[in-house]
């Protein structure tokens, strides 16, 4: 889903844009109220119609609302008064907040992401990272165009009066420094947490899981209810049972079971981090099954890349970190064919070479606290 950017004032806006499952949602409530109307004979009409628009309008209004539910808005504030960044997660029900001190960052960086699409066709993309001297880093957002990139770069610089440095070479000095009084020293997380710590003698374990609430799966009774409403009012109850109904029956029975499994699985689904003296290791537990294994010595990791809005945390490796040098490089240069024979492989072999968390279900104050976690290690 593409995401929306906004500057205004002081703020940052970036959102999910809402309006296609919003359209989505009123077609389903007008679909399922004709449907009423049609039973109960204020609009006369084939009978599978009736059934076929009320059982489809529960489907389509329930999948509305459910992404409704699950997406969420971000929004930067920026206070130079007080030498505060603010990063808060707006969801539909509920806030999340976390407050940086400007002091923590140490420069605005903008960074070119070479990608490659399955075809082997190179793009880039520019991404603009707030920088700490802790070897770590938080990605803002990530832009089609160099221009977006560096006009978001100069309005940050404006407000917290930092450097803007361009593939980690200085683009724009800040003419001063901030000066705010009664700066925290310390980044404030929100008090509520979806991570379960567990410290033990020798390590420390991290473990979340993705978010659902009541209200998700009583919409997810409802998608299912919506195809069970068809097969059975349109096929069964008009023509009783024959050959092609029970299979129309058994296919509606099949798909709501894929829909629940999925549910399920998601729901199962734990995330896990274990930190020791000797490495960082990830994986997911599903239904007690380990799967995606990996780890990284502490001595090899050379920084984090942290994001607000991205799926991922990113472990750079030090080779990871030469690789990108050497694909900064390939990228700058001029030869357009060897770029497209030799870039491919350096993206695949620096995509191997980080140990990447899944993130995607946490707001911004939690994948601070994981990043914090790792960090107490590294040092």
């Amino acid at each position: 889903m593409k995401k929306q950017f906004y500057f205004a004032a002081n703020e940052i806006k970036i959102s999910q844009r809402k309006w296609p499952f919003i359209i989505l949602m009123i077609s389903g409530i007008i679909l399922s109220i004709t449907g009423i109307l049609m039973v109960f004979d204020y609009i006369r009409t084939f009978y599978i119609i009736e059934k076929l628009f009320f059982g489809t309008g529960i489907i389509i209004f329930a999948a509305g609302l459910l992404y409704l539910f699950s997406s969420h808005q971000i929004i930067v504030s920026i206070n130079s008064s007080r030498g505060i960044i603010e990063i808060k997660n707006l969801y539909l029900l509920k806030r999340v907040a976390t407050a940086f001190p400007v002091i923590h960052f140490s420069k605005i960086a903008i960074l070119e992401q070479v990608k490659v699409h399955k075809k082997n066709v190179v793009y880039t993309t520019y991404q603009v990272y707030l920088e700490s001297n802790t070897f770590t880093s938080l990605l803002l957002f990530e832009f089609p165009s160099r221009e977006q990139a560096i006009e978001l770069a100069r309005k940050l610089q404006e407000l917290i009066l930092l450097d803007i440095y361009y593939q980690e070479k200085i683009f724009k000095k800040s003419n001063s420094k901030i000066k705010a009084s009664n700066v925290p020293d310390e980044i404030k997380l929100s008090g509520d947490t979806r991570i379960k710590k567990i410290q033990k003698e020798s390590e420390t374990v991290l473990k979340w899981k993705n978010y659902y609430n009541l209200l998700s799966f009583l919409l997810i009774s409802a998608i299912i209810y919506g195809f069970y409403y068809i097969t059975s009012f349109i096929f069964i109850h008009k023509d009783g049972f024959n050959l092609e109904n029970t299979r129309a029956y058994i296919i509606s029975g099949i798909a709501s079971f894929v829909v629940v499994l999925v549910f399920l699985i998601n729901y199962s689904k734990t995330k896990i981090i274990r930190l020791d003296q000797a490495a960082i290791k990830y994986y997911t537990k599903i239904c007690g099954i380990k799967t995606g294994k990996i780890q990284m010595h502490w001595d090899d990791i050379h920084c984090i890349r942290n994001a607000i809005n991205a799926p991922v945390l990113s472990v750079f490796s030090k080779e990871a970190y030469s690789i990108s040098q050497e694909i900064m490089e390939l990228s700058a240069g001029k030869n357009e064919i060897l770029k497209q024979k030799e870039l491919p492989d350096r993206v695949h072999s620096l995509e191997s070479r980080q140990l990447k968390i899944d993130v995607n279900a946490l707001p911004v104050s939690d994948r601070i606290r994981l990043e914090q976690e790792i960090h107490n290690f590294m040092v």
